[in-house]
């Protein structure tokens, strides 16, 4: 291959294909950790932004003139590596509102359809969703030999403890895998485990935030997903849940009064939505600000795919294990 065909390669899959980001945050913890830096793939809408920003014009004719084996090397790439977001996908995102804020979650919920959470549990269309043992929720562990517990902890990695006190007994507050709960259950230093629920935690009030949906990030929805091409009707109840989408993702300005919704003093009954949007979660569940929070993700507001942390560093040091680290 030319040496000009391998640069064009080079700069086009640095432009449309991979980009790097630093993970900053706690909430994907433990699949994500704070230090990481990982290897995102672009996905199509984030290509086809790219495409505007860098003249087309221009880039058609490099590749006509130049690099026709490089645009198709970058295709055949570009296609095996994703077909879109799909659920379990851990996604780059624009933050609702601050396009030049990058978040990170995992996709749960896709366009059409209905997420529910009940006591923690996500359902996609009342079935459970069965997809990681990576999640992560705070359980209160009560004690009677803190100190063994804490040189046994080290050995299955549970992170830091905050000490709270109930009555005359003490209790730790631990963010546990699935897996921990089962290991720490068995030792004897253990007396008992509950689950912590967000009343005890005291988690912030759940999108939509209104009176008339008082769900909480433990108990959410249920809630269908908009779906380009879906069309719903405007009652009290869908205005309110649907509003940040119409107003903010898909620029219409609608104005309520006297349970009725109108555009541009014109009554609407209905409204077909313009694009598909996607519902976002951390792992680390009790410790994220996410879809919950804030409501559903606009297509058009997606980056790319998480693929690989390539290394990781924090003020701690280098973690050597973490290196071309395969995520799922």
């Amino acid at each position: 291959m030319m040496l000009l065909q391998k640069i064009i390669i080079f700069i086009l899959v640095i432009i449309f294909i991979i980009d790097i980001y630093s993970i900053r945050s706690v909430s994907m913890e433990n699949t994500l950790l704070s230090g990481d830096v990982v290897l995102v793939h672009k996905l199509q809408t984030e290509l086809k932004t790219r495409l505007k920003e860098n003249n087309p014009l221009f880039l058609f004719k490099l590749f006509l003139n130049s690099a026709h084996l490089s645009w198709s090397f970058i295709w055949f790439i570009n296609n095996k590596l994703c077909g879109g977001v799909k659920r379990g996908d851990i996604i780059i995102f624009n933050f609702p509102h601050k396009k030049k804020d990058f978040y990170i979650k995992r996709c749960l919920g896709l366009p059409g359809e209905t997420i529910s959470i009940f006591q923690s549990e996500v359902f996609i269309n009342n079935e459970k969703t069965h997809i990681l043992n990576n999640y992560k929720f705070i359980y209160r562990v009560w004690l009677n030999d803190k100190e063994t517990f804490f040189s046994m902890g080290d050995s299955i990695g549970i992170p830091n403890l905050w000490h709270q006190f109930e009555r005359t007994k003490s209790y730790w507050d631990v963010n546990l895998k699935q897996k921990q709960i089962q290991d720490i259950s068995k030792w004897s230093c253990v007396d008992s485990i509950t689950f912590a629920y967000d009343k005890e935690l005291n988690f912030p009030q759940a999108y939509p935030f209104n009176e008339r949906f008082p769900w909480t990030f433990e108990n959410f929805g249920p809630v269908l997903i908009p779906k380009k091409g879906m069309q719903i009707e405007l009652t009290p109840d869908n205005y309110i849940l649907y509003k940040k989408v119409v107003e903010n993702y898909e620029r219409q300005n609608l104005n309520f009064k006297e349970d009725k919704v109108y555009n541009k003093g014109k009554e609407l009954l209905y409204y077909t939505f313009k694009q598909d949007y996607y519902f976002m979660m951390g792992d680390n569940r009790h410790n994220s600000y996410d879809s919950r929070g804030w409501g559903f993700v606009p297509k058009d507001g997606i980056v790319g795919k998480a693929i690989m942390v390539l290394w990781s560093n924090d003020y701690s040091g280098f973690k050597w294990d973490r290196t071309l680290k395969i995520i799922d």
